[in-house]
């Protein structure tokens, strides 16, 4: 299993740019829901690159956290 840092190494690697102060990477916070009739309860939280994001991305809704 990796640590934290080995993960963020990882998708820096893979999705991180050059950028002016040194390798820059992009993303988004995201959580995945649950639906319960009108409510919506965590599953889990995580990141996706911005640019997967911005290829695959859904318009934004809003929720009622339960």
């Amino acid at each position: 299993m990796l640590t934290s840092f080995q993960e963020l190494t990882k998708e820096m690697e893979a999705y991180g740019t050059e950028g002016p102060c040194g390798r820059e990477y992009h993303f988004y916070n995201v959580l995945w829901i649950e639906r319960r009739g009108q409510i919506a309860y965590r599953r889990a939280a995580g990141r996706v690159p911005k640019e997967v994001w911005d290829a695959e991305c859904s318009p934004p809704m809003k929720i009622i956290l339960g």
